[in-house]
């Protein structure tokens, strides 16, 4: 009973320690040309461009869909 109770009650700090926590490292990365691209071709298809049409690069599109998010 005691387990349960500690998980309804510290869901959230459970959930951010595991979901923020092993990602900590990634924030302090230096952006090189890789990560400009993303963001370049995920922010022209927030502004209508089609992918592989309008811009593109040889990498899969979930790179670039995640960026327009």
């Amino acid at each position: 009973m005691f387990k349960l109770n500690f998980l309804k009650n510290h869901f959230l700090a459970i959930l951010v320690f595991v979901s923020v926590i092993p990602r900590l490292s990634v924030w302090f990365y230096t952006l090189n040309s890789d990560h400009l691209l993303f963001f370049f071709v995920g922010r022209e298809i927030a502004n209508g461009s089609f992918l592989y049409l309008d811009v593109w690069d040889h990498k899969p599109p979930l790179f670039f869909i995640s960026m327009h998010l």
